[in-house]
């Protein structure tokens, strides 16, 4: 019965809206560098502190605590890009919770008056702040929910608010296939940014926020003796705000894990904003409960610092 309601509220979550293009793009931004490197395809995956980014339903499924940070600067757009968040394992609540940060710093602008005297300058920035909770439905299903404020700080007269939530769901399931090899698979969905009009000056004038939808596959291979996995996902992401973008977005990942220790990424993507592809790489290491993690993300083309860096510690 569970499973059902949640199958029914996704469904009218995902109902579209108005013919009205949106505000906020930001809410949308992926971030972690190992989710970027294997392409952006990491909705059925959602491990770690980027499950607060692509499918909150695997938070259902964490049993340490956890903190993580993300890291991106953006010398072409003079943006720097981070993430923080930190899970906590409830047993009482019998799930998960979530303290999750986005903030975009766009820098300082100078402003001038109408006569060209100077005016005080004032900072440009975008942060989305999130509490999420996640439990397990049964042995291999894990819901979660996601409860957003955003805030889109152009000028200090134009301030754009809104509240938002995001719901997910996520399977994982694993067999035995021989005594050696074992095979892990799953697959999730989530829907984000269900919330107000985002107003910058008066209601009238308010935008939709970007609904979206985020879906994948994944399976993992192991295999004992060498202590190596292989991780391949697909994904499927599209826009829910009618007359937006006519496409979704295609993902495909890789994952080669050595010893549980070394990892190799690479992945593959199509974006729907710009109708552009590329290709993004990226390298992992894991020790005892900290993990380093960089990529390249070939989404910014025309920016020559264009790496990612993530650190998370478990404990």
């Amino acid at each position: 019965m569970k499973k059902i309601g949640l199958a029914l509220l996704i469904f009218f979550a995902v109902l579209p809206a108005a013919a009205e293009l949106p505000g906020a793009i930001f809410v949308n931004t992926e971030m972690g560098a190992r989710s970027i490197g294997m392409g952006r395809s990491y909705a059925a995956i959602a491990e770690g502190g980027e499950s607060f980014i692509y499918n909150i339903g695997g938070s259902a499924f964490f049993d340490q605590k956890e903190i993580f940070f993300n890291y991106q600067q953006l010398e072409f757009f003079e943006q720097d890009n981070s993430a923080l968040s930190f899970f906590l394992p409830v047993p009482a609540l019998h799930g998960t919770l979530g303290l999750n940060i986005l903030y975009f710093n766009e820098g300082s602008v100078d402003a001038t008056g109408e006569g060209g005297e100077n005016l005080n300058s004032f900072d440009v920035y975008q942060m989305v702040v999130g509490l999420t909770y996640g439990a397990k439905i049964s042995e291999h299903w894990g819901g979660g929910i996601a409860l957003k404020y955003i805030q889109d700080h152009l000028h200090p007269d134009h301030t754009g608010n809104a509240v938002a939530m995001d719901i997910g769901a996520l399977y994982r399931n694993e067999k035995k296939l021989s005594p050696l090899t074992t095979f892990a698979y799953g697959f999730g969905a989530s829907v984000q940014n269900i919330g107000t009009k985002i107003s910058y000056q008066d209601q009238e004038q308010a935008d939709p926020l970007p609904r979206y939808l985020r879906t994948g596959v994944r399976g993992t291979l192991g295999y004992e003796p060498w202590n190596m996995d292989v991780t391949m996902s697909l994904g499927y992401d599209m826009d829910l705000v009618e007359l937006f973008t006519d496409n979704g977005s295609f993902h495909w990942g890789c994952e080669l894990g050595f010893l549980e220790m070394l990892f190799i990424r690479g992945g593959y993507y199509t974006n729907n904003y710009n109708e552009e592809s590329a290709f993004n790489w990226g390298l992992g290491f894991s020790y005892m409960n900290i993990s380093l993690d960089f990529a390249m993300d070939n989404l910014y083309k025309l920016d020559s610092a264009n790496g990612i860096y993530s650190l998370r510690f478990r404990f």
